[in-house]
């Protein structure tokens, strides 16, 4: 059997708090990205620019063992909701840059 092949998608770029892009990679190439481990992985490759690399440098020494230094990831589903509390200001500034396009005055 052969092994799976990403698809010739462009990758997301620098994290900023937008999981859509990464999201949307993951899952089109979900044949190749299969565990919880390699998505997150994935994300945290992604947090390399200021309040993300700041976030994904403290996450990192929140899940490695201080003995063994072995990393002990969550599940994905649990990370999702971490990156969903901490970078909520992105989504609820995205939100009103939104409704402030969208707005109409009278009719």
């Amino acid at each position: 059997m052969l092994a799976p092949k990403k698809l010739g998608l462009c990758k997301p770029t620098p994290f900023h708090g937008d999981r859509k892009e990464c999201k949307v990679y993951l899952s089109v190439n979900r044949a190749i990205y299969t565990t919880d481990e390699v998505n997150i992985a994935f994300f945290l490759s992604y947090m390399n620019d200021k309040e993300a690399k700041k976030w994904k440098d403290t996450y990192l020494r929140s899940i490695t063992d201080k003995i063994t230094e072995d990393i002990n990831f969550p599940t994905y589903a649990l990370f999702i909701a971490l990156l969903k509390k901490h970078f909520k200001h992105y989504y609820c500034e995205r939100q009103g840059v939104y409704k402030l396009n969208t707005i109409k005055q009278g009719n």
